[in-house]
């Protein structure tokens, strides 16, 4: 599954990134991204640098939420996140531990364009036979 990072260095076609995450695009009609990841890549579309009018920025998502494959992260996994925040030291990364948390849930891996967000998979994944890809 694709985090908020890899999820926007695929759609936007001038990132960086674009090239290299765009390869772990999944079809719409095969997509598994966790709500969370969806929220926040509409999040980031309306605000900088990218100043996506809120039609536009449901529009270019829209593939990914028609299909009925937003993975749900269990209300457990909320309370599991916050009470392990100390133990991983999160903030502001808390979302990025309810994305691990919720691929973990549903069996899929992660891909990521955050070198910290991949840091912290491959810690709490660890032992799991999930892989955890970090996009260049």
């Amino acid at each position: 599954m694709l985090d908020t990072s890899a999820l926007l260095a695929a759609l936007v076609t001038n990132h960086a990134l674009h090239e290299p995450a765009r390869r772990h695009l999944p079809r719409p009609s095969d997509a598994h991204l966790p709500g969370i990841v969806l929220a926040e890549a509409f999040a980031r579309l309306r605000g900088a640098p990218f100043q996506v009018s809120a039609n536009n920025a449901r529009d270019i998502l829209r593939p990914w939420f028609q299909t009925g494959t937003i993975l749900a992260t269990p209300a457990p996994l909320y309370a599991k996140a916050l009470d392990d925040a100390p133990v991983h030291n999160l903030g502001g990364q808390v979302h990025d531990y309810l994305i691990i948390l919720t691929c973990l849930h549903h069996g899929h891996g992660l891909v990521t364009a955050d070198r910290r967000q991949a840091d912290l998979a491959r810690h709490v994944m660890d032992g799991s036979p999930h892989q955890v890809t970090l996009v260049p």
